[in-house]
């Protein structure tokens, strides 16, 4: 699945981090929680984020077009939060969905076991991770972080922690239906797909990212946020974003009246 990729088990990652896919000094590496329940599954998935960014799965460029409504739970204090956390994971997730379907037909792995002791984790301590925005305070951010952990578990959990997790919003959020409800949204919004990426020719791939780009802006849609959602064209980048990603695309949440034209 790529030319070189080398493994190493770093325990310094958190307990919520089964792995990380990063590049230092041009060698691409694939970083490995050794308390990870399936560290096969770990490595698979990192090789897979390093091959998308090397057939240039684009970095976003998230930016806000015009002032943000007044009744918005995406004020601008509220923005940077969300963009450097709950959208990083979202923008995950639509990745995994372009692969994780061919690493369980060819390698019979998936994230199952990584998502179950994870979840498994939050249901026992009573709350779930944090991507920032909580911190707030405000009911509208934990709802929307509750909704992207409901949408996580509907996508890579098994069934039947699909059900604990749904139970466990539904006791311990207030306005738990909403949550699961607008999770399902973000889940249905994102298209899974059993792809062999390397086999892909130039257009196919053209189309595989801006398929994925129309995903996410279904996703964020989704969120409420009383805002429209724009997507720009990929661009090549002159450097490579964190040794990592050569091209790059303007993510803008905006004022109805002030997005352009998709």
């Amino acid at each position: 699945l790529a030319k070189l990729v080398f493994v190493v088990f770093d325990k310094s990652l958190p307990p919520s981090l089964h792995g990380k896919s990063v590049v230092e000094g041009g060698v691409p590496l694939a970083l490995v929680n050794p308390l990870a329940a399936d560290h096969r599954y770990v490595i698979l998935h990192e090789l897979m984020h390093h091959q998308l960014d090397e057939l240039g799965c684009p970095s976003l460029w998230v930016t806000v077009r015009g002032n943000i409504p007044e009744s918005s739970w995406l004020c601008r204090a509220a923005f940077p939060v969300f963009a450097r956390g709950a959208l990083v994971q979202l923008w995950e997730l639509v990745q995994h969905s372009r692969f994780n379907r061919m690493l369980l037909r060819v390698f019979g792995s998936s994230p199952e076991s990584a998502r179950e002791a994870e979840y498994q984790r939050y249901i026992k301590q009573g709350y779930f991770q944090s991507f920032g925005l909580t911190n707030s305070g405000h009911p509208d951010h934990r709802t929307v972080e509750g909704a992207v952990h409901v949408a996580t578990v509907l996508m890579e959990g098994s069934t039947s922690l699909q059900h604990q997790v749904l139970e466990f919003v539904c006791k311990n959020y207030s306005n738990g239906e909403q949550v699961v409800w607008i999770g399902k949204c973000i889940s249905e919004a994102i298209r899974e797909q059993d792809l062999e990426l390397l086999l892909l020719d130039s257009r196919a791939l053209s189309t595989l990212f801006r398929d994925m780009l129309v995903d996410l802006q279904r996703v964020l849609s989704s969120l409420g946020c009383g805002m429209g959602v724009w997507v720009g064209e990929l661009h090549p980048l002159s450097e490579k974003f964190k040794d990592r990603c050569w091209t790059s695309v303007e993510v803008s949440l905006c004022h109805p009246e002030d997005c352009m034209p998709a």
